[in-house]
C-alpha cells in the first residue's frame, strides 16, 4: 500500500496545503524532525509543478497533483488544466485536491462534475492512486 511508505512517522497529516506556506520546505523539514508525514495538496497543476522539485527532497512529504473545484468554479482553471492533471497523474500515485463544491458561492457545477469525472476515471484506469477529495453539498452527485 502507498501509505506504507510513510509508516516510519508517528503522525500523518492527510490534507495540508504546503504551497500556501511562506517556506514550504522549511515547514516540511521541521515536520520531519517532529515525526510528521504530510500529504500536501496542490490546487492547480502549475502549483504542483512549481513545488514538486522542491518537495522531492523531503522524505516525509507526498505532493498530490490536483485541481481544486473552486478554481474550476470560478474559471481560474480550464479544460486544459484538467488535461495537465490527468497527464501528471501518470507520474504519481498522489492526487489531490480534487472534487466538487456545490455551495451557493461556487457556480459552474457542470464544469466541476466534468473535471472530477475525468480525473476519477483516469485514477481508476491507472489504479493504485490515493485521492484527497473535496466534497461540499455534492454527495448525491
Amino acid at each position: 500500500m502507498l501509505l506504507d511508505e510513510l509508516t516510519g512517522h508517528r503522525l500523518f497529516d492527510a490534507h495540508l496545503h504546503l504551497p500556501f506556506f511562506t517556506d514550504p520546505v522549511a515547514f516540511a523539514t521541521e515536520a520531519e524532525r517532529q515525526g510528521l508525514a504530510i500529504f500536501s495538496q496542490a490546487v492547480t497543476p502549475e502549483e504542483y509543478l512549481r513545488l514538486q522539485p522542491l518537495l522531492d527532497a523531503c522524505e516525509n512529504v507526498r505532493q498530490g497533483v490536483g485541481i481544486h473545484p473552486w478554481w474550476i468554479a470560478d474559471g481560474r482553471c480550464t479544460d486544459s488544466d484538467v488535461d495537465t492533471v490527468v497527464d501528471l497523474m501518470g507520474s504519481t500515485p498522489w492526487v489531490g485536491e480534487v472534487g466538487l463544491d456545490f455551495s451557493p458561492r461556487r457556480p459552474n457545477h457542470e464544469g466541476q462534475v466534468a473535471a472530477f469525472r475525468r480525473i476519477a476515471q483516469a485514477a481508476g484506469a491507472e489504479g493504485d492512486k490515493v485521492l484527497s477529495i473535496h466534497a461540499v453539498r455534492s454527495v448525491s452527485t
